[in-house]
């Protein structure tokens, strides 16, 4: 990002009448980073009020540090010279480097501009935030933090940016924290090794974890509320050569899911999926790795339920991600051998006419639900595949019979996410915005922080199998179906979303 060079701090101030000229003479032998930092602690303009006016008239984007995505894999630079020059780098990649500063004006940025020229792109925050980031940057909390403080910020802190996972690597004198978001995994902070002892007693302890077992991998979880909100924590812990390592897997139970409208499927396969959800009976899996959003399509798809039929719905899952009013919702717990496969004989003797389960993790819950899609039940339930192709396999993998097969599956959707394109970087016509300067800049626009990409979308294949028509050679190759079976590709779907400005390629 350039920085303007007719709007020199000097005709800024003249131009926004925020001194005189005859008392800006005063300054005029001063650098405009001196002029800056004089605005500020002689002239008392806020930090915002400051940033904001040159975000205004040097095209940069005026951001809170914590919207924007710090990927500290930015390793190739002097960090003990960032901090001293109040700088944040933010990303760099093959387009340039992304920096988060608190005064554009600073000999620093001036040396960064001079070494990256038109590649570097700049974001103005706040003082506070560089302070607070930096403070951060040193141990993820004080020495003065209590341990129950040190979890609470390393969760809302992940919470904060948007992460589904935080990850804890041990090494040899330190645990590395890494965050995964939108799919991604980004190094966050590092804690010492006392740090270090404290944060695993601790989360053993809310994980109801055996605090003194470090060489066997334990399961727990945690319960975890700002205040405002309720997060149920998935918490995993694995020994390594350097100790256990631990990954916690963030749920917000009063997550907004979505509806059927709004998960990116096109009319026709909305069309599909909507005539399989009407069946009485049947057998529908959503397939996908982990992380692709399967739990979202199957709460849109209760929901439909719920709206458009008078029907009695019962859930398995681990864990209730969110709470359908309406929909009879049971959390297993297999500690007390309440798993799914027993669960789901005790679902069936409560009169269900729709039964989801969280995901089919073995041959016996299998056999179970083709069962209940054969004698009256629509059952939807997850599976850990990559395509429509490998889900069958899987199935006649767990030794089912194929003629209970062809009679109950009556579809699969397979899905994964890949990112999505900032549609605030074009305008009504889908054309880029390269004739505004103040919205648009680079590969993307301040919306995104100029990246060019804002969230993930969601590419799908449907397979639609029509009774009786599954057999060994439709496993075989799932091309050559027959002609009573509608299979609507990955390939198409992805053709159909670049075309419409969503995605640039398949991910």
């Amino acid at each position: 990002m350039e920085i303007d060079q007719q709007y020199n701090l000097h005709q800024i101030i003249l131009d926004e009448k925020l001194i005189s000229k005859k008392n800006l003479s005063i300054f005029k032998s001063f650098s405009d980073e001196q002029l800056f930092n004089t605005l500020k602690n002689t002239f008392m303009f806020s930090d915002s009020f400051l940033l904001k006016l040159l975000a205004k008239y040097l095209n940069i984007s005026f951001k809170e540090i914590s919207t924007l995505i710090i990927d500290k894999r930015v390793n190739d630079l002097d960090l003990a010279s960032l901090k001293k020059n109040r700088i944040v780098p933010v990303y760099k990649d093959n387009r340039g480097f992304c920096i988060a500063v608190d005064n554009p004006y600073s000999a620093g940025v001036r040396r960064l501009k001079e070494q990256y020229k038109e590649q570097l792109k700049i974001v103005l925050v706040c003082s506070e935030d560089i302070n607070i980031f930096w403070k951060a940057e040193n141990s993820c909390g004080s020495d003065s933090e209590t341990d129950q403080t040190l979890l609470d910020k390393l969760i809302g802190h992940a919470i904060q940016k948007g992460a589904s996972d935080i990850h804890i690597n041990n090494t040899k004198h330190k645990a590395l924290i890494k965050l995964r978001i939108n799919g991604e995994l980004f190094d966050f902070c590092e804690y010492n090794n006392d740090k270090k002892k404290q944060l695993y007693s601790l989360l053993k302890l809310h994980s109801h974890m055996d605090i003194s077992i470090f060489n066997v991998p334990q399961d727990g979880r945690i319960t975890w509320s700002d205040g405002v909100k309720e997060y149920d924590i998935r918490s995993s812990s694995l020994p390594t050569v350097y100790g256990e390592d631990f990954v916690l897997r963030l749920f917000h139970t009063d997550k907004d899911y979505k509806n059927i409208d709004d998960l990116g499927f096109s009319e026709k396969r909305q069309q599909v999926i909507q005539e399989i959800l009407g069946e009485e009976s049947g057998l529908f899996l959503i397939t996908g790795p982990t992380g692709s959003g399967k739990t979202s399509t199957l709460y849109a798809f209760l929901r439909y339920l719920l709206k458009e039929k008078r029907k009695n719905i019962v859930t398995l899952e681990d864990p209730v991600e969110s709470v359908i009013d309406g929909v009879r919702q049971s959390q297993i717990n297999p500690r007390i051998k309440y798993d799914f496969s027993n669960g789901l004989r005790s679902v069936l003797r409560q009169d269900p006419d729709v039964v989801m389960v969280g995901e089919i993790r073995d041959s016996e819950t299998a056999k179970i639900a083709l069962d209940a899609a054969y004698t009256g039940h629509l059952v939807l339930a997850t599976l850990h595949t990559d395509n429509c192709r490998s889900t069958l396999f899987r199935l006649s993998s767990f030794g089912l019979d194929h003629f209970l097969i062809m009679n109950s599956l009556k579809g699969i959707i397979s899905q994964k996410l890949v990112e999505k394109n900032c549609q605030q970087c074009k305008n009504s016509d889908g054309v880029y915005l390269k004739s505004d300067p103040s919205f648009y800049v680079g590969s993307g626009c301040k919306y995104c922080s100029y990246k060019g990409t804002d969230g993930r979308i969601l590419l799908n294949e449907i397979l639609a199998i029509e009774k009786g028509q599954y057999s060994e050679e439709i496993v075989k190759d799932i091309l050559l179906m027959g002609s009573n079976n509608r299979y609507y590709s990955f390939e198409d779907d992805i053709k159909d979303k670049v075309a419409k400005g969503l995605i640039s390629c398949c991910g």
